[in-house]
């Protein structure tokens, strides 16, 4: 005699067949309705010497992405590289975006080079010291027309950041934020007045943002430097280090933890990764998200997060068509996907294909950067 549990009946065998198949499509929708995003936060730990790096949902925590990095302070994203100050070495370092190909000393002989900035042409560094300097350098994007004296008469430079208009830097001598035309012109000493001391600056399409040393806030002001917000953000630990912006989120380091919030100061989270040592700079890139699909055609719209106006290109394959889309503003956008070629065949085939996409985004006045994601269409007809 076979026992079964109360309420059940034996499935036939047209009805198991239809239920094996209904789990399967429910196991393919999800990774069709949301792939993994593959952009990263990245930080300095200044008492490792690494860069380490997590997905942009606060898991995958790798605290030794490039190991050794020789006691780096300051990182930034841009384009194909990671770069990083190391103080104690006078050098600036360089890695792909994968971690390969290290280069540490990729920029030499700065004087002391402490926070870092990259946009579409150069790379921008603060440099410090004993005695301090009062200099911002800055060299092409290959490491070559380095120019020492690019931004000088800043008075002992700190934090620093860039977006398609204008370099930005914190002047721990005045307790002011500066900025500047990115050709070193049109120099504003006096942009924000009044502060106290910083560690980090960052800057969005909307907004230029800052840590507060003590007691523990972010500010925040417009980017005409009026609306001053000094407490935008509460409750950070003491002596917070650097702070960066994509298009949804703020992060920054926050003692032993990396803290994150909305852009508009809500669901902050002071320890949203954990296990990252003690980080100092932090930087973020572009974010692939979630896959909306219409079944009955096989397409689907990607959306893209971007941290500032763009524009944001995928490119033509043997399976895929190319789109584009303009961003006007900080947020996210969709990119159509469309099939062609054998990815169109086995859709009908099969129902289901898979596709690979590289997706570029180039800021406006920015450099470009792309990455890629492997994606599942459904077909249903």
């Amino acid at each position: 005699m076979t026992l079964r549990p109360r309420g059940c009946v034996r499935a036939s065998p047209m009805t198991l067949a239809a239920l094996l198949a209904l789990l399967a499509a429910l196991l393919v929708l999800p990774l069709a309705l949301a792939p993994r995003a593959v952009a990263f936060v990245h930080w300095t730990d200044v008492v490792t010497g690494e860069i380490g790096r997590a997905n942009l949902d606060g898991s995958g925590v790798d605290k030794s992405f490039i190991p050794q990095a020789h006691s780096a302070l300051s990182v930034a994203v841009g384009g194909a590289h990671v770069y990083w100050t190391s103080p104690s070495t006078g050098t600036i370092g360089r890695a792909n975006l994968d971690g390969s190909g290290v280069d540490q000393s990729f920029i030499s002989g700065p004087t002391r080079p402490e926070w870092l900035a990259v946009d579409a042409g150069h790379v921008y560094w603060t440099n410090g010291g004993i005695p301090p300097s009062h200099t911002i350098s800055r060299a092409n994007l290959d490491g070559t027309g380095v120019e020492w004296n690019f931004l000088v008469n800043v008075m002992y430079p700190w934090g620093l950041a860039v977006d398609a208009a204008h370099l930005y830097w914190y002047s721990a001598g005045q307790h002011t934020i500066g900025r500047a035309n990115l050709d070193g012109s049109g120099v504003e000493s006096n942009f924000i007045s009044s502060l106290p001391p910083l560690e980090g600056l960052t800057v969005d399409a909307a907004y230029v943002y800052w840590t507060n040393r003590t007691p523990g806030t972010i500010g925040r002001a417009n980017l005409d430097g009026s609306g001053v917000d000094q407490s935008f953000i509460t409750g950070a630990s003491g002596g917070i280090g650097g702070v960066a912006v994509d298009a949804g989120h703020l992060y920054w380091a926050n003692g032993n933890t990396i803290g994150s919030a909305n852009l508009d100061g809500t669901d902050i989270d002071q320890s949203f990764i954990t296990g990252v040592g003690y980080p100092a700079g932090i930087a973020v890139s572009f974010s692939l998200g979630r896959l909306n699909t219409d079944n009955r055609k096989g397409t689907a719209k990607l959306t893209v997060d971007v941290p500032a106006p763009g524009d944001v290109a995928m490119t033509q394959t043997n399976k895929v068509k190319a789109a584009g889309v303009r961003a006007e503003a900080a947020g996210e956008v969709q990119l159509a996907i469309k099939p062609r070629g054998r990815a169109k065949e086995k859709l009908v085939e099969t129902g289901k294909a898979k596709v690979k996409v590289d997706v570029t985004y180039t800021p406006d006045g920015g450099q470009p950067s792309t990455q890629t994601m492997t994606l599942k269409l459904i077909e249903r007809g």
